[in-house]
Formats: C-alpha cells, sequence, structure tokens
C-alpha cells in the first residue's frame, strides 16, 4: 500500500469515526480541513517531504489556473539549449531547442543520407560516411537523452 492509499483510507476512517460519534453531525463541515498524517504509524515511515509538499503546491496552482502554466503536461519537452548542445544541433541540422519529434526525425532523415552501407561501391566515400554517421549519432544520442 503506497502513502497515498493510506491517507485516503485514514482520510474515511477520520469520517466515519466522527459520523459515529455524532450520527447527526455533519461529516464534512465546510469551514473544517483535514490535514493529512504526516508519518504512517507502524512504520514511522514519513509521507511527504518538504519538495514533495512544494511541487503538490505548484500542481494544485496549475489545476486552478491552467492557462497561466507554461509547464503543462501536453506541451512538447524541448532541452535545455546550452553552448555543448548547439554543436549537436548542427550537425543534425535543426534549430536549437528543437523537440524531441524533431530531433528523432531529423536523426532518422540524417541516417538514411549517411549511412555508411549506401556508399557500398565507393570506398573513399564510405569512410567519409561513417565519420558523419558517428557524429549523428552522438548528436542524438545526446540530445535524446536531454
Amino acid at each position: 500500500m503506497n502513502s497515498f492509499e493510506a491517507w485516503e483510507i485514514e482520510a474515511d476512517l477520520q469520517k466515519l469515526k466522527t459520523q459515529m460519534r455524532n450520527p447527526q453531525a455533519k461529516v464534512n463541515p465546510p469551514d473544517a480541513q483535514y490535514t493529512p498524517p504526516t508519518s504512517d504509524s507502524k512504520t514511522g515511515k514519513k509521507y511527504l517531504s518538504q519538495e514533495i509538499e512544494e511541487e503538490l503546491e505548484q500542481l494544485k496552482a496549475q489545476m486552478r489556473d491552467p492557462q497561466s502554466q507554461t509547464n503543462s503536461p501536453n506541451a512538447a519537452y524541448t532541452p535545455p539549449v546550452n553552448d555543448k548542445n548547439k554543436v549537436f544541433y548542427e550537425i543534425l541540422e535543426i534549430k536549437s531547442g528543437a523537440s524531441k519529434n524533431e530531433i528523432k526525425q531529423a536523426y532518422k532523415r540524417l541516417a538514411k543520407k549517411w549511412h555508411p552501407d549506401v556508399f557500398f561501391n565507393e570506398p573513399q566515400r564510405q569512410l567519409q560516411a561513417q565519420e558523419k554517421f558517428k557524429k549523428i549519432i552522438e548528436a542524438y544520442k545526446k540530445l535524446s537523452a536531454c
């Protein structure tokens, strides 16, 4: 059982206990707020760390006003751009800050163009293609890992 399930179960138990003590009382009065427990009573394991609480607050804010947030889950991920990555973008012949999908498409396009097996009749060009292909693979690995 994960901590969230335990928290939900504990909240339901609290409601039932309140209802059993006073069956005519409202289970969830509008002014009362439930505060989740900070640790499991059996194991002593803490549920929420400071970072998780901050992230939870950010997610709640995003849920309240989704248009104001630029980091929506539906937005395409763009890797961070720095001086090292600029070289890789140039190798893949795409603009800096391209999405993962654009990186993948550029890799496939260049892999078809520069794969050494394409130049099997031309040994000199095959060596050039091997060099270029290695750079393309390295650039793709670096940018797709970001």
